[in-house]
């Protein structure tokens, strides 16, 4: 089971990955600088990722594959598309 991040982590991680500094941060999101850092660390532990940068580049990727699957799904169940794209297969929902 993938795991996932608490809502907590979202708002830091979408920050983040938005380039706003952590003490810009934990200004917008009333919290200490600690603890946005805290936030920060226990989502890269999550996923055993090595460095910030890979947590990024997850973070990116899940919110694309999130935005983009709900894009098909939504448009299975509506019946609102008449035709996809070539490249793209619409899925089983």
């Amino acid at each position: 089971m993938m795991k996932a991040f608490d809502i907590k982590e979202i708002k830091v991680l979408s920050l983040y990955c938005s380039g706003l500094q952590c003490n810009k941060i934990s200004l917008l999101l009333n919290m200490s600088l600690s603890t946005v850092n805290s936030h920060l660390n226990n989502a890269r532990k999550k996923y055993e990722l090595n460095n910030y940068s890979e947590l990024r580049a997850l973070f990116h990727f899940l919110i694309n594959n999130h935005l983009i699957n709900s894009f098909f799904c939504n448009c299975c169940k509506l019946k609102k598309l008449t035709q996809l794209p070539k490249i793209a297969k619409q899925p089983n929902c």
